[in-house]
């Protein structure tokens, strides 16, 4: 029920304030599932036509990414072992192209 890009946010922020409940499991499977997708990445110019058939609560590009990025930070951020073998998975596991970055963020958990 609602938004996806509200509950999602939602669950990260009460997994940056470290409450209790699933919501390390819920943003670490959300990010496995977004496993291939890219961290930048820009929505094609589409017709006016096309605009209107999307679902209210389909998640655009940016939307995809922005949430994606910030997850990856707040999961650097926690800084401890349980954090740094979910990035080395997703550099292993995810998108190429994501790489770089996911070892950037790698080395600032490891810091």
């Amino acid at each position: 029920m609602g938004s996806p890009l509200i509950r999602d946010y939602c669950h990260l922020a009460l997994y940056r304030l470290k409450q209790e409940g699933p919501y390390e499991e819920h943003i670490n499977h959300w990010v496995m599932r977004q496993k291939e997708a890219d961290l930048i990445r820009l929505r094609p110019l589409l017709p006016w036509k096309y605009r209107l058939e999307q679902a209210d609560y389909t998640l655009s590009a940016e939307e995809t990414s922005r949430l994606l990025i910030e997850t990856f930070l707040s999961i650097a951020n926690r800084r401890d072992e349980k954090s740094i073998a979910f990035l080395l998975e997703a550099i292993q596991l995810g998108n190429p192209q994501n790489r770089y970055a996911l070892m950037g963020l790698l080395m600032k958990a490891t810091e």
